[in-house]
C-alpha cells in the first residue's frame, strides 16, 4: 500500500480506535495529569509504544523512497502521533481552529461541556 494511502488508514483507524475507547483515552490523559508521576510513567510509556510503532512505519516508506531519507522517522511519528491525538482532543471539545474538523474523521462530535458530563 502506498505511504499516503497507509497513513490515511492508520489515522482513520486510530481515531475510530480511540473514539470507541474513549474512556480510556480519558483516563490515561487526567490520571498523567492528576494523579502524580506514576500516571505519568503510564502515560509516557502509552505515548512512547506509539511514536515507536509509527517510526518503524515511517522507516519502511524512507527505505521504498516514499519518504525522503533526510527525513526524521521518530520527528516524522512525534508528528503523526500528536496530531492524532489532538485532533481527537479537540472533536471533542468542538473546538474551532482553522476550519471545520473534516467528517470524515470525526466519529462523533459533542461539545466540552457534554464531554465533561459523560465523564463525571
Amino acid at each position: 500500500m502506498p505511504a499516503r494511502q497507509a497513513i490515511s488508514v492508520a489515522v482513520k483507524g486510530a481515531l475510530k480506535l480511540m473514539a470507541s475507547n474513549r474512556e480510556l483515552v480519558r483516563f490515561l490523559h487526567v490520571s498523567a495529569l492528576l494523579r502524580g508521576a506514576e500516571a505519568e510513567v503510564v502515560y509516557t510509556e502509552v505515548h512512547a509504544r506509539l511514536y515507536s510503532g509509527v517510526a518503524q512505519v515511517m522507516e519502511h516508506f524512507k527505505r521504498s523512497g516514499e519518504i525522503r531519507g533526510d527525513v526524521s522517522a521518530d520527528y516524522l511519528a512525534r508528528i503523526l502521533v500528536d496530531l492524532v491525538i489532538s485532533h481527537f482532543t479537540l472533536a471533542r471539545c468542538s473546538v474551532s481552529t482553522a476550519g471545520p474538523v473534516p467528517t470524515s474523521w470525526s466519529s462523533q462530535s459533542a461539545s466540552c461541556s457534554t464531554y465533561q458530563q459523560q465523564e463525571s
